[in-house]
């Protein structure tokens, strides 16, 4: 979202309705955005799109993807699993 707003008072609306835009997506697909940016900003152009690409292939989760198309198909909103089994996954306990 790239938005020129009218006035500093439409801010706070256009941040909620771009918070609600990125929550109804798929958790994984956001964690792993947020990752590849994080990521990407410290490496060659080469090297950070390799890296995009490896988790990509890793990280492809087919059951997020039925449900979006399963949403738009159905007209509703997506119903995504909790990510919080992936994230014990990762931690270092």
């Amino acid at each position: 979202m790239n938005d020129v707003l009218a006035s500093q008072s439409d801010l706070p609306k256009a941040a909620e309705m771009m918070s609600e835009e990125i929550s109804a997506r798929s958790p994984l697909a956001i964690w792993g955005t947020k990752e590849n940016f994080n990521r990407a900003e410290r490496r060659e152009i080469d090297e950070g799109l390799s890296y995009i690409a490896a988790w990509n292939a890793g990280m492809f989760m087919p059951e997020d993807v039925n449900e979006s198309l399963g949403a738009v198909a159905e007209k509703r909103k997506p119903r995504y699993r909790n990510l919080l089994p992936i994230q014990h996954v990762f931690s270092e306990e």
